[in-house]
Order: structure tokens, then sequence, then C-alpha cells
């Protein structure tokens, strides 16, 4: 049981000390995934905008560029030059629709059926409109508007795979960089966790040796919540200390009383011995010095004085281990014929 305790203390300060690196570790986790998501999001939101912003503009110029290049009644000619133009650049595919005519494409993966209806609408009432839409697989933001008052509908494809890949490198960035900051989070609450429960194992360590008898251990008072709890313990020791001093020299006294008395008394116990001894043998000898029962009280009186000299005996032997006067031997005793001869004694 006494070393089930340390271990018992131990496990508990073991659990503690987990309990506050694990808050510490999760207060990290968190608010790293609060900053990188929000750093994410935000970068995405601004990366959305900027690549928005540049596809309006590219569209609004090309929109006019195809206006100036187009002639009055352009043929089939003229919009295959003018996709060609447009192709050149290779920075965005271009679907040019006129009517009653089929589309004229730059690419392979181009085709009418990605425009949707709400895109074609609002191009068709004479407005500049986008979406996002997926070709083969890759996200790609789509741009309208229309040319010649809307004799023809030009639609602007500009794929969005480099600002993916500039995503996808920010959230790597972040992932590993959150992966730091949890392994340095837990080394840190590790280690405050180590500083801040160095008072609690102070504490247990000095409750362990008062248990055990040492009333001089004394804890560090600070100025916190530990130093508080420090000077409490020391307060507790000083009393505890006092009042064990105290009982010792209370039993001190005690012990000293007991070995005066019994030394006052067996002086004139053993005089009343050897005056009653010789009465009795008087007696023996001349039965008819006193009635019969003068001579039975005489025996019953030796008896009691018997009685009384093996009490301060008894007395002086205590008196004398509590003292440690005398060598105590320690020798194994059968235990029923000890009683049996303990009670007949008494």
């Amino acid at each position: 049981m006494a070393g089930s305790a340390p271990r018992h203390q131990s496990a508990a300060r073991h659990s503690l000390a987990r309990r506050v690196a694990l808050i510490f570790v999760a207060a990290v986790v968190i608010t790293a995934l609060a900053l990188a998501l929000s750093a994410y999001f935000i970068s995405k939101a601004a990366q959305d905008q900027e690549a928005l912003d540049k596809a309006l503009t590219q569209s609004r110029f090309n929109l006019f560029l195809a206006d100036s290049m187009l002639p009055e009644a352009p043929d089939e000619t003229d919009y295959e030059r003018l996709v060609d133009a447009f192709q050149i650049r290779g920075e965005f595919a271009t679907l040019i629709e006129v009517e009653d005519a089929p589309p004229y494409v730059s690419g392979f993966n181009v085709t009418r059926e990605l425009i949707t209806a709400e895109l074609a609408s609002k191009v068709a009432e004479g407005r500049i409109g986008y979406q996002t839409i997926q070709v083969s697989d890759r996200q790609t933001l789509v741009v309208g508007g229309p040319v010649r008052s809307g004799e023809v509908t030009a639609y602007f494809f500009y794929p969005q795979d480099a600002r993916l890949a500039g995503l996808a490198t920010l959230r790597n960035i972040l992932l590993i960089a959150g992966a730091i900051l949890t392994v340095l989070g837990a080394i840190a609450g590790y280690l405050l966790a180590k500083r801040l429960l160095r008072p609690v194992r102070q504490a247990s360590k000095a409750a362990v040796q008062m248990s055990q008898g040492d009333l001089d251990i004394r804890l560090p008072a600070g100025s916190d919540e530990f130093g508080v709890l420090a000077a409490s313990f020391n307060r507790m020791a000083e009393n505890l200390q006092a009042k064990m001093l105290d009982l010792e020299a209370g039993q001190a006294r005690e012990r000293r009383f007991v070995a005066d008395v019994t030394h006052e008394l067996r002086t004139p116990v053993s005089a009343l011995v050897g005056e009653a001894s010789l009465l009795r043998s008087k007696l023996e000898s001349d039965p008819s010095v006193c009635a019969p029962e003068v001579a039975r009280l005489v025996g019953m009186v030796n008896t009691d004085i018997g009685r009384l000299r093996q009490l301060v005996d008894d007395l002086l032997e205590i008196s004398r281990l509590d003292a440690q006067a005398a060598d105590t031997v320690l020798e194994p005793v059968q235990l029923r014929p000890f009683l049996a001869q303990l009670v007949q004694v008494r």
C-alpha cells in the first residue's frame, strides 16, 4: 500500500501534465487551423477576384478588337481570321456565335453546349456575363459579350490551371506549416506543463516526505496561486511540527513522572514486602500468636503486597523500555501457551 501511493500520485501528475499539454496543443491546432483557413480563403477570394478582373478586362479588349476587325458585312473567312487572331495569343479559347450559322471555335474542347442558358440569356440582353464551368475536368472561366450590337456574340474561355496550382501550393504550404506548428505546440505544451506543474510535483514530494515523518520539509513560497498553496502548506507543517514537539514533550514528562513514582514506590514497597514476609514467617512458625481470622488477613495482605510489588516492577521495566535504557530481545513464541501463562500470572 505504501508503494502504491507514490505510483498513484505519479500517474495523477502525468495525467495532469498530459491534459495541460493536450489542451495547449489543441489551442495551437485550433488557432493554426483558423489562421490557415482564413489565409487560404482570403487568398482564394483575392485570386478569384484578380482572375475575374483580368478576364473581364481581356474580354472587353477582345470584344473591342473583334468589333474593329470585322467588316460591315463579314463572311465566313472574316470570322475564321478573327478566331485565328485570338488563338495566336494562346491564353484562352474562343467561340464566335453567328445567327443562322455554326459557331467558330478555337480549341477541340470548346463547344456550344458548354454555354449555359443563364450566360447566353445575359449576353443576349447586350451585357457582358461570366460563369465558371468544367471543361474536360478543368475549371474554366467563361466570359461572353455582344459584338456589333448583338449581331455576333463572342465567348472567351480562360483555364484556371495556374490559379488552382497556386492555391494548391498555398494549401500544401499551410498544411506543412500547420504540422510544424502542431509539433512545436506539442513541445511547447510539454515544456509549459512541466514548468507549471513543478510546484505540484514539489508539493507532492513534500507531502510524501511529511507522511514518512519528515516535518522539517518546506516549500518555496512565491507570489502566485501556487505560492499561496506553498505558504499554507508551510504553516500546516509548522503547526504539525509544533504539535508533535508538544506531544513528545508531554510523553517525556509522563515517562519521567512514571519513572519517578516507580522509584519512589519501590523502596517502601520493598520494605512492606520484607515486613509482610517476616510477619508471615512468624505466623507459620507459631500459629498461636494470633487468631485464625488475623492470620487469614495477614495472608491476604501478603498476597496484595506481592501484587503491588509486581506492579511496581512492571512500571519500572516499562519506564526503562521507554527511556531505551534496556535492551529488548525479540524471539518467537507460541501464542496459546504465552496467553495462558499471562492469564495465570494475572
